[in-house]
């Protein structure tokens, strides 16, 4: 902890040195919006046309700008999504003691295949 008392305090915040960036969208919609279609996709579906809906219900026009900052990390959770596992929890609230304080948090997604040796 005495190596952060050391630390100079720096007045302005790093956002407001940084430039602005080439983003379309919202940081923050960006996230939702991505997360949305992990939980909303199946393999039944056609990836660019939820990943449309998702941005119009954010209000926001879906263009070739806005879908190609998206799709890396569409692409990238395409890459890795199966739907052959045999439990899925979704949301799961979690706390555990760690000495006399508690650490809470929820986890986005658990996918359990179970594999059964002979």
């Amino acid at each position: 902890m005495n190596y952060y008392k050391r630390l100079p305090i720096s007045i302005s915040s790093p956002r407001e040195e940084t430039e602005i960036s080439s983003s379309k969208i919202d940081p923050l919609y960006k996230g939702n919006i991505v997360h949305e279609f992990t939980e909303y996709y199946n393999l039944s579906m056609n990836p660019r046309e939820l990943l449309e809906k998702l941005v119009l219900s954010y209000g926001l026009e879906y263009d070739e700008n806005i879908e190609k900052e998206l799709m890396p990390y569409i692409n990238n959770y395409l890459k890795y999504h199966r739907e052959d596992y045999d439990k899925i929890y979704i949301e799961k609230e979690f706390f555990f003691k760690v000495g006399e304080d508690f650490v809470r948090g929820k986890i986005d997604r658990i996918n359990i295949k179970i594999i059964r040796l002979k």
